[in-house]
């Protein structure tokens, strides 16, 4: 359970950081070619980098809870 936990906040820094960089610094020209990409990388205002973090998160959330339930909490 930590590597999923550890994969969704490395994921959660790079959402994070590759957002600044598009908003403030220059464009992500593989985030315009493809399609996959530009659902993931293509972030155009603070709101859109904040719905994607948003995402992450309360994948993150759930995860930790259904696993709290399940009664494995302990690792």
């Amino acid at each position: 359970m930590k590597h999923v936990h550890g994969y969704l906040l490395f994921a959660m820094f790079v959402l994070f950081g590759l957002g600044l960089y598009e908003l403030f610094v220059n464009k992500i020209d593989e985030a315009e070619g493809s399609d996959f990409a530009r659902r993931l990388l293509l972030i155009s205002s603070l709101d859109d980098l904040k719905d994607q973090l948003a995402r992450v998160i309360l994948i993150g959330g759930s995860i930790n809870v259904s696993h709290l339930r399940s009664g494995n909490g302990t690792d």
